[in-house]
């Protein structure tokens, strides 16, 4: 749980709950009221934040995500709403994802809905869901709020986790973007748990024209990038998968991660007949690839052994050590021609090594928790 960004805005119309309660019918043909609980719920409550900026508006993104759209509860500050606005045991919960209109130059316009409830917990075998908690058969699931029990146990199947659409391994997630947005946007948002701040270099764009999911995708006609921060978790020394979905316009070489530091760090299709990583040794895996199609690519690494990917189906292995230091490098570019002439959707890197043999490709985005 994480307060809701200190902003301040422009107008916050409240309206009031209801109180709990059940009809009763009576003998005499009328009905009573009997009220249940010691609060209203429901609550409502609109929040506008006219021309933001755009690090405002990413860490209201940032925020919604974070509770996991709506999922999580959370509590704001006084910079944001009074203290009175919220009933006594209650918190905060996003009534639907914020709306968002992009205006000039980097300015938003951001409308929020939320709506209170009483603090609620969803418990498996007795700890938190909220918390890292593994999920495992038989587990039971009980529900407790306002210090009651509302629900009996219920058994999970293995794989339990998939249900909540959730992803083991989101905590070792350094860059998750699946470049959703209109076309021509330049604002591209990493959904994963570090929320990097990203940039826009040359003609990278969003592009309507392609995708494989939510409609849109990241274009870069040869001349662009996606600007990556100088960040520590960026510098790969151990296990790492990069995932991308990619769309090549020519039989060239398509670098996907690249970074100058100090020396070249890479990972690229190389002229439509090799996968390829670079750290200043060179491994790469024969993949013959045509234009305009979508390849779901992997690149992973577990210790110093290496694993290329296509379409779920490993390609090959070989034998690489040394780190990758992605930490101020760019999607999409390396230098020079070096750059990428296509489309990428669901970019995921992580610091773990998701495969060491074929597996089955995703049919969805990747989870964002």
């Amino acid at each position: 749980m994480a307060d809701f960004p200190a902003l301040v805005p422009a107008s916050r119309p409240m309206t009031p709950g209801v109180w709990g309660g059940t009809s009763v019918p009576a003998l005499s043909g009328g009905v009573s009221t009997v009220r249940q609980g010691s609060a209203e719920i429901g609550r409502r409550l609109s929040l506008t934040f006219p021309a933001i900026t755009e690090a405002q508006f990413l860490q209201l993104l940032s925020h919604y995500r974070g509770q996991r759209s709506g999922f999580d509860s959370f509590a704001f500050t006084t910079t944001t709403i009074p203290s009175s606005y919220t009933p006594a045991g209650h918190q905060w919960l996003y009534a639907g994802p914020p709306q968002v209109v992009d205006q000039h130059a980097d300015v938003f316009d951001v409308a929020c809905e939320f709506r209170s409830e009483p603090r609620a917990v969803v418990r498996v075998g007795g700890a938190d869901l909220g918390a890292a908690v593994t999920l495992t058969a038989g587990a039971a699931v009980g529900l407790a709020a306002g210090g009651a029990s509302l629900s009996a146990s219920a058994s999970l199947s293995p794989g339990a986790a998939s249900a909540f659409n959730a992803d083991p391994n989101f905590s070792s997630v350094v860059l998750l973007c699946g470049f959703n947005g209109s076309n021509g946007s330049t604002t591209f948002v990493d959904e994963g748990p570090l929320g990097l701040t990203l940039t826009a270099k040359g003609n990278a764009q969003i592009s309507t024209s392609q995708s494989v999911f939510g409609g849109s995708s990241l274009n870069i006609a040869g001349n662009g990038a996606v600007g990556l921060p100088s960040n520590s978790a960026l510098v790969l020394s151990g296990d790492f998968t990069l995932d991308a979905r990619c769309r090549f316009n020519q039989s060239k070489k398509d670098m996907i991660l690249g970074s100058r530091s100090g020396t070249n760090f890479q990972l690229a299709r190389e002229s439509g007949t090799q996968l390829s990583m670079y750290n200043g040794s060179s491994q790469t895996a024969s993949f013959t690839s045509s234009t305009n199609t979508w390849y779901a690519l992997r690149w992973a690494r577990s210790g110093s052994t290496v694993y290329f990917f296509a379409d779920g189906t490993l390609l090959s292995t070989a034998t690489l050590s040394g780190s990758f230091d992605f930490s101020g490098g760019d999607v999409g570019w390396l230098f020079g021609n070096d750059s990428l002439n296509g489309f990428i959707d669901e970019l995921r890197l992580t610091t773990v090594c998701r495969s060491t043999a074929s597996y089955t490709v995703d049919s969805a985005p990747f989870p964002r928790l």
